[in-house]
């Protein structure tokens, strides 16, 4: 998986800066598939299913700091 500055990196040097596929395979040390995979689609997959990950202990925490009113 790549985060989301990978893919605008990427996409700004290919769509934007002119970069080859190729040049930008070898600038950011991806293989090709990847790079033209990266330029079809606009952000990542994990990023386009909705699902946040929020673990119970840092919510929980938050809950109390929030709704503690002395």
């Amino acid at each position: 998986m790549y985060s989301v500055d990978i893919y605008s990196r990427v996409r700004r040097a290919c769509l934007k800066d002119g970069m080859s596929v190729r040049a930008a395979a070898r600038y950011f040390n991806k293989d090709r598939k990847t790079i033209a995979k990266m330029l079809r689609h606009e952000l990542p997959s994990h990023c386009l299913t909705g699902h946040v990950y929020m673990p119970e202990k840092g919510v929980s925490s938050l809950r109390t700091a929030t709704s503690s009113n002395p």
